[in-house]
Parts: C-alpha cells; sequence; structure tokens
C-alpha cells in the first residue's frame, strides 16, 4: 500500500487487488481528535472503481456541502 497523495487533513493511500485492480483509502482526519497518542474519529472510505481524479472531486463537493450546512444552521 502506497500514500500517493496528502492534504492538510486527509490522505489517499493507493494498492491492488490480485495484482490487477487498482483501488483507494481516503483517510479523512478533518474531525479527529489525538488523546493520549491515539487518533479517534479518523473516517475510513474505500473507493474500489473510481479514480483517483473522481475521489479528490468527491472531497471538493463534500468540504462544500458542510460548508454551506454549517452556514445554514
Amino acid at each position: 500500500m502506497k500514500n500517493i497523495a496528502e492534504g492538510y487533513n486527509w490522505r489517499i493511500f493507493q494498492d491492488k487487488i490480485l495484482g490487477i485492480w487498482s483501488y483507494y483509502i481516503l483517510e479523512d482526519s478533518s474531525k479527529a481528535v489525538q488523546k493520549q497518542g491515539v487518533w479517534y474519529d479518523v473516517k475510513i472510505t474505500n473507493y474500489y472503481f473510481k479514480t483517483l481524479k473522481q475521489i479528490k472531486s468527491s472531497m471538493k463537493l463534500e468540504s462544500v456541502s458542510n460548508e454551506i450546512k454549517h452556514k445554514q444552521i
């Protein structure tokens, strides 16, 4: 498993199933809290049939929708 992209609160890992199909794992730590050396509430999402570009665009859409929800409250 390789870390192929990294941002302020997220990382994307890539690995292969049976050495043929690539899949990605998104680790989102934007709402995570560290207590006594352990990270809590880290969100892990698996993407099996998407490209890296599609994952990054979905991350942007989720962050925009979260900002809109917070502003409306």
